[in-house]
């Protein structure tokens, strides 16, 4: 912590000295940043991230949307930009946020200037699940009330550009499929991984006031005794640790942070994966085999990779010059900050967008795109090692990574499925029952299976077009597709851009993870799976089976983007479509719906036997002296168990349901940290039933880790939420426990 700090302050001292490379002489854009929350506690509820996942019980981290726009006055163009700490953009998700923006701003945002992108953590449910509101509800207010944020904000500033590389917290997880790419391209990555980091900072008065980086790595640090947890992961911690520290320094106004993804399909940030081998205990995702950066676990290898995002933005933010590159020709900073204009040839300068709908099953792609001859696409399907889970988290026992799954229950399901009708029919009926109808709603013909090989198609999916977005800033160029990309699909989508617009390839990003629709089993159509490359497809790990339209799906998508891309040459105005009335959209429905009246998962709460709500059930310490300078681990935890009502009783954005207090010198009580910020993190259990008489009672366990640089005192720990009673179905009242003061010693 006081090592973080002080290089905070080293930035600041650098900043203060004048704003990178001339930024006050930039082109004038109007500026706005915004956050907003969308914590819920989904008790319960299972990830969107993880095939085999268990149900969350608590919170380590708070969940944000946050938004930046960007005006240019010459153009008349603006565009916002917002990343969610989600699993993806997710496409109904953005429908339902237009709906609410069209009533605010009539005509302002549409399908072509707003860009919905997802930070990729596992650490939290399906966001449109209509089943939940309270979700659907908190995500939608969220993402408003991010762009609500930037829009008042909304000020003359400059925009920077800088880039550098990041190599230490990134392994690829396929390196199987990676190793049969062309040599040529395997020498453009040659650790297997893409550590560019390219970030644009905001500027305003020659001051920064937020910054918007982009990096590719698989944010799934929090597994073991974490797995359970509501959690932004290491992108949410980078963007918190820097927003915490910077808006010291702003004048109160909160320095906005945000880190979106790019290519991070293969690319994981547990470079220590293969600790793990013992393919029975996936499921439970409890292995203790430590297969993150950091020997101390999930929570302290999340904090680490936070870390090193985080102080590498801040290099990129103040550097003034590139630094010399390593052994592999990487340098920590590439390009210094420059404004994003610095460089375009005269006319292209300034913000541009377009959006689009491309058909990428059953389509012709040109030799240029792959690399030999003209070559067709299939119809969509996932294959049957899409069912085994990545290398990184070794998946099921369904199935096997690899091109041969005949010996395995997905094999033997691909036969039942496509055998004789006295077999199939039965087969198709159970899945149905299970509620497994998409591995039957679309039928994989004999000519798919033959189109797809050598993917073993066991799920055949509705052929539908795919939305993408491509927008410029200055000479930045980025497109946005609802995919998970692996570092070379990536690498050659970039390489293909950049030779069809004459720029350069830094001057390219793709980003995955974007909100927009594709083929998917759900009704939806939101998230499209992987995007490899035709050689990496010819492996069939986990990535190439969960890759749409055969072989040739990359090249498809490269067509595609480079036909979009294009049209920003000569910088015309973008097209902008109407965002048409959806009275019927239940997600919309939803979000007009007021917090109050939404009602919880939970009826009411139970009270264990001559107990109430807030009370104590396990106390903490009476004293948490310094650790000895001996001791290697030097962590300290200070936990409390409470009596406690279910989190989703009432929406609590913004709120807290735990808060560490301590003791001023006249006596009163100051919160020092809550629940939501890194080191206090809170989980719900049910308490035994013989305690409740068969009403369901849950306690609460709050846990702190002490801060290194804590100060010697007097503190406590504290519980808040809300709880439904048995003798009212309707109201909901807050509760308050707080445990018995302990005293905290300096560590020396």
């Amino acid at each position: 912590m006081m090592i973080w700090h002080l290089l905070i302050q080293v930035v600041v001292l650098a900043i203060s000295i004048g704003a990178p490379n001339a930024a006050q002489a930039a082109r004038r854009y109007e500026i706005g940043l915004g956050v907003g929350e969308l914590t819920v506690v989904a008790l319960d509820s299972v990830s969107s991230g993880w095939a085999i996942t268990n149900h969350f019980e608590g919170l380590q981290s708070s969940v944000f949307a946050r938004a930046f726009l960007v005006a240019d006055p010459e153009l008349k163009t603006e565009l916002i930009f917002v990343v969610v700490e989600s699993a993806n953009g997710d496409d109904p998700i953005k429908q339902a946020v237009l709906q609410k923006l069209q009533k605010k701003y009539p005509s302002r945002f549409t399908e072509e200037n707003f860009v919905l992108t997802g930070t990729h953590t596992h650490g939290g449910p399906l966001p449109h699940d209509p089943d939940q509101p309270m979700i659907v509800k908190a995500v939608i207010d969220g993402v408003v009330e991010a762009v609500d944020a930037a829009v008042d904000d909304k000020a003359p500033g400059e925009i920077t550009v800088s880039r550098g590389n990041l190599t230490t917290i990134a392994r690829n997880r396929s390196e199987q499929a990676f190793d049969l790419n062309t040599e040529t391209d395997k020498r453009a990555l040659p650790l297997k991984i893409d550590p560019l980091m390219t970030q644009l900072a905001f500027w305003r008065d020659g001051k920064p006031v937020g910054l918007l980086n982009f990096f590719g790595v698989h944010p799934t640090t929090m597994v073991d005794e974490g797995f359970t947890y509501i959690t932004s992961d290491s992108y949410g911690y980078a963007a918190y640790r820097i927003e915490d520290e910077m808006s010291r320094d702003t004048d109160g106004k909160r320095f906005v942070a945000a880190f979106a993804q790019t290519s991070a399909g293969d690319q994981t940030s547990n470079t220590h994966f293969d600790r793990c081998n013992d393919r029975t205990e996936s499921s439970k995702h409890q292995w203790g085999c430590l297969r993150g950066v950091s020997e101390l676990g999930p929570f302290e290898s999340m904090k680490t990779v936070g870390e090193a995002l985080a102080g590498q933005a801040m290099t990129l933010l103040s550097a003034k010059a590139a630094s010399p590159a390593d052994r592999n020709g990487y340098a920590q900073v590439k390009k210094p900050a420059l404004p994003v204009d610095d460089g375009a040839a005269i006319g292209t300068e300034g913000l541009n967008y377009r959006q689009g709908l491309a058909e990428l099953a059953n389509v012709r792609v040109a030799a240029k795109y792959t690399a030999g001859k003209d070559e067709m696409t299939c119809a969509p399907a996932w294959g049957a090692s899409h069912t085994a889970g990545s290398t990184e988290d070794l998946g099921t026992e369904f199935a096997a990574e690899g091109t041969d799954n005949s010996d395995s229950t997905a094999g033997y399901l691909i036969w039942a499925l496509n055998g004789p009708s006295v077999v199939s029919q039965p087969v198709r009926t159970m899945l149905e029952m299970a509620g497994l109808g998409g591995f039957v709603n679309v039928p994989a013909t004999n000519e798919l299976i033959e189109c797809q090989a050598p993917k073993e198609a066991i799920l055949a999916l509705q052929p539908r077009p795919v939305s993408m977005q491509v927008f410029k800033l200055g000479k930045m160029h980025f497109a946005i597709v609802p995919f998970e990309l692996t570092v070379m699909s990536g690498h050659r989508i970039r390489r293909q851009m950049a030779e069809t617009l004459g720029i350069d390839l830094d001057d390219v990003l793709v980003l995955g993870y974007g909100a927009g629709e594709a083929p998917n089993t759900s009704d939806d159509h939101s998230g499209g799976g992987y995007i490899v490359t035709p050689e990496e497809y010819e492996s069939q790990q986990y990535e190439g089976g969960y890759t749409s339209w055969g072989k040739w799906s990359l090249p498809a998508l490269a067509q595609a983007l480079d036909q979009l891309a294009s049209t920003l040459i000569g910088n015309g105005p973008p097209t902008k479509t109407t965002v048409a009335s959806r009275p019927d959209d239940v997600l919309v429905k939803i979000a007009n719906t007021p917090g109050n009246t939404l009602l919880g998962p939970t009826s009411w709460d139970g009270v264990p036997w001559f107990e109430q709500m807030g009370n104590i059930i396990t106390s903490p310490a009476t004293s948490y002296p310094a650790v000895a300078a001996e001791v290697s681990d030097k962590r300290r935890f200070v936990s409390a168990e409470f009596v406690s009502g279910h989190p989703m009783n009432r929406l609590r954005r913004g709120d807290s349901f735990a808060a560490v207090e301590r003791r001023t010198t006249d006596g009163k009580w100051q919160v020092i940290q809550r629940s939501g910020s890194w080191g206090v993190k809170i989980q719900w259990k049910a308490l035994p039933f013989w305690d409740c008489v068969g009403i369901r009672c849950l306690s609460a366990k709050v846990t702190w880790q002490i801060p290194d640089d804590i100060a010697s005192g007097t503190y406590r720990l504290v519980q808040i939420g809300d709880y439904r009673p048995t003798y009212s179905l309707s109201e909901v009242i807050p509760f308050r426990g707080e445990t018995l003061p302990f005293e905290v010693g300096a560590q020396r």
